[in-house]
């Protein structure tokens, strides 16, 4: 079996090229050759599976309400 090394990239190095990072971030991989993310693939499943919970996806309704709703919240929106 052959064994390729990924390379870690430390935080601090990390946050010099992306300052915003918050402090919880240990580090990273990097793989020149890793590929590319496509960004809509989990964007599409997190809203398949806040649907399928029970959410109602209504994109560009404005909020009109957050408050709690027992032990989670509820958002309320112009078209409900």
């Amino acid at each position: 079996m052959h064994s390729n090394p990924v390379p870690m990239v430390a935080a601090d190095e990390l946050r010099r090229i992306f300052p915003a990072l918050g402090p919880s971030m240990a580090g990273a991989s990097f793989l020149p050759r890793g590929g590319n993310v496509n960004s809509l693939q989990p964007y599409h499943a997190l809203i398949a599976a806040f649907c399928r919970l029970g959410g109602n996806y209504l994109p560009g309704t404005p909020v009109t309400k957050i408050g709690r709703d027992g032990a989670g919240f509820a958002i309320v929106a112009d078209d409900e």
